[in-house]
C-alpha cells in the first residue's frame, strides 16, 4: 500500500489564474442584444476595493453600452461585489452565472459573432455571482453577488496519480485517481505543510505496477493546477499491507 505522508505546498498569492472569465450580455438603447466573454485579469493578486476595480475597467473595455457606464463597488461588511451600469433605458445588462450557462442557451445555434463557452473557465468562484438564472441591471438597478469574494485560489487541492488501483477515493468531481488531499490552512503567501492523516489514508497498490509514475495537481472540479510559478514536494512511503 502506498501512504502519503507529508506535503509542501506553497499558497498561492493570486485569487485569478486560468478561470478568468464574466459572462455577459448587453442590451443596448437599439435593442440589439451582444454577448461577451470579458476576461479578468490573469495571474494578478487582488483584494476587494481593486477587484472591483479591475472588474469595471474590464467591462467598460469593449462594451455596447455608454462609454465608461460600467460601476463596481466592494462591500467590506458583507464581503460582495456590486455591479451598476448608468446607460439610460431601455439598455440593461445580464450576467450569466454557471448554472445557467449549463443549459446550453448562450450560443444554442454555434454563430461565431458569439464567443464560446468553455465550461470551468468562469471567474465567478472569485466574484461571486451564482444563480440559476441570468442576473440583469440597468440605470436604476444594480446587481449583487450572492456570495462574498473568494481572494484565496484554492481551499483544497486533490493530488493525483495513476498509482493504486484507481477506485480506493472517490474526489467531488467523481475522480478515482487521488491518492492525497491538500487542506491550504494558511493565507496567500505562506507554505502550506500538510501532515494531517488518518488511519485510512492510503491507497492499495499492486506488486509490479510501479512502472511509470506520474501525478498531477486538480482542483475539487478536476481542472488541473498550473503550478509554473509554484512547487510542491511530497514524500511516498510504501508500507507491505500485513504491517499497516
Amino acid at each position: 500500500m502506498l501512504c502519503i505522508w507529508q506535503t509542501y505546498f506553497p499558497q498561492f498569492m493570486k485569487i485569478i489564474n486560468s478561470y478568468i472569465y464574466i459572462y455577459i450580455e448587453e442590451l443596448a438603447t437599439n435593442n440589439t442584444a451582444t454577448k461577451r466573454k470579458v476576461a479578468l485579469t490573469s495571474g494578478k493578486s487582488f483584494d476587494g476595493p481593486s477587484l472591483a476595480t479591475e472588474i469595471a475597467g474590464q467591462l467598460n473595455i469593449g462594451t455596447t453600452l455608454a462609454a465608461n457606464s460600467y460601476s463596481c463597488t466592494f462591500d467590506s461588511t458583507t464581503g460582495k461585489l456590486t455591479i451598476s451600469n448608468n446607460t439610460a433605458a431601455p439598455a440593461d445588462f445580464s450576467i450569466w452565472p454557471e448554472d445557467y450557462l449549463k443549459h446550453g442557451l448562450w450560443d444554442p445555434l454555434n454563430l461565431s459573432s458569439i464567443p464560446d463557452y468553455t465550461e470551468g473557465d468562469h471567474a465567478y468562484d472569485v466574484i461571486g455571482f451564482a444563480g440559476p438564472y441570468k442576473i440583469t441591471g440597468n440605470a436604476t438597478t444594480s446587481i449583487t453577488g450572492q456570495g462574498h469574494i473568494n481572494v484565496m485560489s484554492y481551499h483544497s487541492l486533490f493530488l493525483h496519480s495513476n498509482l493504486g488501483l484507481q477506485g480506493d477515493c472517490i474526489g467531488p468531481d467523481f475522480s478515482q485517481s487521488i491518492i492525497r488531499k491538500i487542506t491550504l490552512d494558511q493565507p496567500p503567501g505562506s507554505t502550506i505543510h500538510d501532515f494531517h492523516s488518518l488511519p485510512y489514508d492510503f491507497v492499495s497498490v499492486q506488486p509490479g505496477q510501479i512502472r511509470s509514475l506520474s501525478f498531477r495537481i486538480a482542483d475539487y472540479r478536476g481542472r488541473t493546477v498550473d503550478l509554473l510559478h509554484n512547487g510542491i514536494s511530497f514524500s511516498l512511503l510504501f508500507v507491505p499491507e500485513d504491517e499497516f
